[in-house]
């Protein structure tokens, strides 16, 4: 088992967009719309103390996704778990939620969006980080993955899958990182 302390920073703009039934139930009748900065704040994930955070499983979704971008030469450990997902198995992401870090804080980007069933473009809005970070702590059990190879992986998953909405993984250009820092320690 390994410790490992990591701060991924932002390399482009972070959009944040929690679906909730604040944000997709009612108001879209235009005679009841909300003021752009209170529909972009209804999308922040916020934490208990109300800071801004991503969700430990948007992360692990993250790296778990650009695994699979590189499944047919990933380093298996055993043929038993072949089938399976070694970042599944072998990663664990500590806590419910990461704090965003960002010494300019959120602002509102409008977008327009087309609503499926009419067809109709109606203007959005979400909060955006134009500076962000995120530190967490990761265990890895390393009779699944190495820290070379999951080292790998985020490096793949800040590059081509991204956090948060428009991300490249769903042909956007928000949420890209690079990791900041990556200190390995021996878990007790």
């Amino acid at each position: 088992m390994r410790h490992i302390h990591t701060t991924i920073t932002g390399i482009t703009p972070l959009l944040i967009n929690r679906c909730s039934e604040e944000t997709y139930g009612g108001g879209h009748a235009s005679g009841s719309r909300r003021a752009p900065a209170d529909e972009a704040e209804a999308r922040l994930y916020t934490d208990e103390a109300g800071f801004p955070v991503i969700p430990q499983p948007n992360l692990l979704r993250c790296i778990l996704d650009a695994e699979r971008l590189i499944q047919p030469v990933r380093d298996l450990r055993t043929a038993a778990i072949k089938e399976d997902s070694l970042v599944a198995n072998g990663l664990d992401i500590e806590g419910y939620e990461m704090r965003i870090q960002s010494d300019c804080g959120w602002a509102v980007d409008e977008r327009t969006i087309r609503i499926p069933s009419t067809g109709k473009r109606v203007l959005r809005y979400w909060p955006i980080f134009r500076d962000w970070a995120l530190s967490f702590e990761m265990t890895l059990d390393t009779d699944f993955l190495t820290v070379a190879s999951l080292r790998k992986l985020v490096d793949i998953a800040g590059r081509r899958i991204g956090l948060g909405d428009f991300r490249p993984d769903r042909r956007g250009p928000f949420g890209k990182f690079r990791v900041t820092q990556w200190q390995v320690e021996s878990a007790a």
